[in-house]
C-alpha cells in the first residue's frame, strides 16, 4: 500500500512538506505543491480519513469533523439555507470536515440522538433551527462544544454560546428606504405572535414608527395562527378589499412575503407599480419575489457563520469567549 514516505520519496521533499501540502500550509511554494500532488497522481495515492481523524485527535485532541445541526427545519428553508453555503466555505478554509445532522425536536436525551452526535464523532456543533430546552439539554449532555446560530430564550440557550446578528439596524435602514419612495402606512405581518423572532421585529417595527413620526395601528398589524402555517387565510379578505388600508407591508418572513406578493397580484393583476412595498429579509436570491421589494440587507449571513466558527475553534483551543456574541 503506498503511504506518505513513498509520496515524498517520488516528490524529492520531506514528509512533512507533504503533510503540509495536503493541510492547505502557505509555507509551501506552488512549485512544490505541484509536484507533490503530480506524485500522488502517479503512485494513485489516497489519505486514510480514518487514520489522519486519529493523528489529529492524538495530537489536539480533536478531529476535524464538525456538525451544522438544525432542529425541526429543512435545509432547504429559506431561513436557514443561506447559512449553508458560508459553513461550507469556512469548513474549506479551515480544513474541516462539515456534516449535515437534522434533529426532528423529539429528542429528550443522549440516546435519542443520531450515531454522529451520541457516539460523539464529531467535535464540534454549529445548532440552530426550531430549538426546544430538551434538544439543548441533551446536547449539553454530550460535552461536545457547541454553538448557537440565532437568537433565543435562555432557558432554550442554556450555558451554550450564542451568535446572532444584529437585525435592528439592517431592518430600520430598509424601513427608511420604504418611506423615503413615498410610502405613509406601513403594514406589519408576521405568522406565531408567541414566537420571539416575531416579537422581535414588531418591537423594531414599532420602532421604525416612531422615529418617523408615525402612529402605531394595530388595524394594520396582522398575525398568523403559528409558525409554518402561513398568512393566506389571515389576510385574503382584506385584498379583496376595493382599496387596501396600507400602501407598504413589513414582512421579514421571505415566505410569508412570497404571499403577500401572491395577494396582491390576486388584487392588482399585473399592475405591478400598484402593489404595496414589501420590507422583508430576501434570502434566496436566484428567486425574486413579484412586487415592490425593498429587500433587508442579508450580508450578515456569511459573517455569523464566520463568527460562529470563530468561537468554536477558540473553545476548542480552551479559551473563553463571552456567551453571547452579536455581529
Amino acid at each position: 500500500m503506498v503511504n506518505m514516505e513513498d509520496v515524498a520519496l517520488r516528490a524529492q521533499v520531506s514528509k512533512a512538506t507533504v503533510s503540509r501540502v495536503f493541510n492547505g500550509s502557505p509555507n509551501v511554494s506552488a512549485k512544490t505543491r505541484d509536484r507533490v500532488l503530480a506524485a500522488c497522481d502517479e503512485l494513485n495515492y489516497k489519505l486514510n480519513s480514518s487514520i489522519q481523524d486519529l493523528l489529529k485527535k492524538s495530537r489536539s485532541g480533536f478531529t476535524a469533523n464538525i456538525a451544522f445541526v438544525l432542529v425541526d427545519r429543512d435545509f432547504s428553508d429559506p431561513a436557514y439555507v443561506e447559512l449553508v453555503n458560508p459553513m461550507a466555505e469556512e469548513a474549506i478554509k479551515r480544513h474541516l470536515h462539515l456534516m449535515l445532522v437534522k434533529l426532528d425536536g423529539t429528542e429528550k436525551s443522549v440516546y435519542d440522538l443520531p450515531p454522529v452526535l451520541r457516539d460523539e464523532r464529531v467535535d464540534g456543533i454549529l445548532l440552530s433551527g426550531n430549538i426546544n430546552p430538551n434538544t439543548t439539554e441533551a446536547l449539553e449532555k454530550l460535552g461536545i462544544h457547541t454553538v448557537i446560530i440565532g437568537r433565543y430564550d435562555s432557558r432554550i440557550s442554556r450555558n451554550f454560546n450564542t451568535v446572532y446578528m444584529d437585525e435592528r439596524r439592517v431592518i430600520l435602514k430598509a424601513v427608511d428606504k420604504c418611506f423615503a419612495k413615498g410610502a405613509q402606512r406601513l403594514a406589519f405581518v408576521a405568522e406565531d405572535r408567541n414566537r420571539l423572532s416575531d416579537q422581535t421585529n414588531f418591537a423594531i417595527y414599532k420602532d421604525a414608527l416612531e422615529l418617523h413620526g408615525k402612529p402605531l395601528d394595530e388595524s394594520i398589524c396582522y398575525w398568523g395562527n403559528g409558525w409554518h402555517r402561513g398568512i393566506f387565510d389571515i389576510m385574503k379578505d382584506i385584498f379583496t378589499r376595493p382599496e387596501l388600508p396600507f400602501d407598504a407591508v413589513m414582512a421579514i418572513d421571505f415566505r410569508i412575503a412570497n404571499e403577500i406578493c401572491h395577494l396582491s397580484g390576486c388584487h392588482y393583476g399585473v399592475r405591478r407599480e400598484l402593489y404595496p412595498y414589501i420590507v422583508t429579509s430576501q434570502k434566496l436570491r436566484y428567486f425574486n419575489l413579484l412586487g415592490a421589494i425593498i429587500p433587508v440587507n442579508d450580508e450578515f449571513s456569511g459573517k455569523v457563520v464566520h463568527m460562529a466558527m470563530n468561537i468554536l475553534e477558540t473553545l476548542q483551543n480552551g479559551e473563553q469567549v463571552p456567551i453571547t456574541t452579536i455581529v
